[in-house]
């Protein structure tokens, strides 16, 4: 019976072993996640930056135009 205490703590040993390699696992996945996060969010960056190029390209392009046919107009 002395040796029951020993048996329990190595029990209890080895589930805290298993916790811990269960948490590790988790935080392992929560880091590619921020790292997949952070791609997608530098590719929506780039996208938005893209569009906002195309628009400014599409202003200048009708502020041409506008003005081309208001001179033609006088």
């Amino acid at each position: 019976m002395d040796n029951l205490p020993v048996f329990l703590k190595i029990d209890e040993f080895k589930k805290l072993r298993a916790n811990v390699d269960e948490l590790k696992e988790k935080v392992e996945l929560a880091e590619r996640l921020i790292k997949e996060l952070k791609q997608a969010n530098e590719e929506e960056k780039k996208r938005i930056e893209s569009f906002e190029s195309q628009l400014t390209k599409l202003k200048n392009l009708v502020q041409t135009i506008d003005s081309k046919v208001q001179s033609n107009e006088e």
